[in-house]
Order: C-alpha cells, then sequence, then structure tokens
C-alpha cells in the first residue's frame, strides 16, 4: 500500500509536507554537524599551517643567525692571528726615527692593516690615563704615584689591547698607578 502524501495549505506559510519536515530536519541537522566538523578540520590546517609558517621563520633565523657566528668566529681567529703582526709593528716603530723613509713606508703599512682590521670590527683599548679595569687591562706593575689621584689609573701601556666585536680579545697590558700614604700624612 502506498502511502499518502499529506499536505499542509500554502495558505497557512509552511508548505512543506509533514513527512518530509522532519527528514529536512535531520538534514539540517546532519549538515550543521558536517559544516562543524569541516569548522574544525578547517582551524586544526590552519594552526598546523602557522605552526609549519612559525617553524619555518625560526629556522631560516636560526640558520641565519648561526652563518653570522661562524663568520664572526672566522673573522675573529683571522684577526686574532694578526694581532701579533700590529705588535711587531709597533715594537719596530719604537725609539726609531719617524723621518726615515723606510719607517714611514713601513707605517703606512701599518695604517692600511689596522684600516682593514677595524672594518671588521677590530677596536683599540684606549688604556693610558683610564682607571685600571682587570676585565681589558692586564697590570703588569704597580708604580709608585705622589698624586693620590693617580692611584688605580693606568700610567703607562706596554702592549696594546683590542677588542671584536664588544669581546676583548686581548686586553691591555699595562702598568697602574699606587699611591702610598706616608706617615707624615
Amino acid at each position: 500500500m502506498a502511502e499518502e502524501e499529506t499536505y499542509i495549505d500554502d495558505t497557512s506559510g509552511h508548505g512543506i509536507e509533514e513527512p518530509e519536515n522532519n527528514s529536512l530536519i535531520e538534514k539540517i541537522s546532519a549538515l550543521k554537524k558536517d559544516l562543524a566538523q569541516c569548522r574544525k578540520e578547517k582551524e586544526e590546517y590552519l594552526s598546523g599551517w602557522q605552526r609549519c609558517q612559525a617553524d619555518s621563520i625560526n629556522f631560516r633565523q636560526e640558520e641565519e643567525r648561526k652563518r653570522k657566528d661562524y663568520i664572526q668566529f672566522a673573522t675573529q681567529e683571522i684577526i686574532q692571528k694578526l694581532i701579533p703582526v700590529l705588535d711587531a709593528f709597533e715594537h719596530a716603530f719604537s725609539g726609531k726615527d719617524k723621518s726615515d723613509p723606510y719607517i714611514r713606508g713601513f707605517g703606512h703599512i701599518y695604517a692600511q692593516l689596522r684600516t682593514i682590521l677595524e672594518e671588521y670590527g677590530l677596536e683599540l683599548i684606549e688604556a693610558t690615563g683610564k682607571p685600571f679595569d682587570a676585565s681589558c687591562h692586564e697590570a703588569l706593575e704597580n708604580i709608585p704615584v705622589e698624586n693620590k689621584n693617580d692611584d688605580g689609573i693606568v700610567i703607562e701601556e706596554v702592549e696594546k689591547g683590542y677588542i671584536l666585536h664588544g669581546k676583548v680579545i686581548k686586553p691591555s697590558k699595562v702598568k697602574v698607578g699606587e699611591y702610598k700614604t706616608t706617615n707624615n700624612e
């Protein structure tokens, strides 16, 4: 026996068969569940994609930092090997006649070498007349001074010190003033 369909009067505003009304509600409910599931999956995929993007950016930044560190380390190693050459020039110039053409020629070579090293971040540590700082000065000797203001001040720089990229790679070798009070004071 065929099931009879009953219609609701269109004038009532429904216009839908009663038996189909329940199936439509079930279909809408199922579609809403599917939509919710799709939204959930979309959020999971979006979240996963965003994490991958962040991981990729972090990886690139870490690799760039490692590359810069490697270059800086390699530069530091080369510069540290050239510092004795700078010291040799300094010792060669001490006590020599600055007007001698050979000394002037070597002076130009020395200046070029220092300029190149400074371009790569090498800085000279200022020592003479500055307060002694154990982090960048190496005290070779204490020299008695008569002025109390010279106590703890670098009186003489024996060998220059250098900083590379904010790090002391060779401390200045210095003589430091030491004020001693006498019994008369």
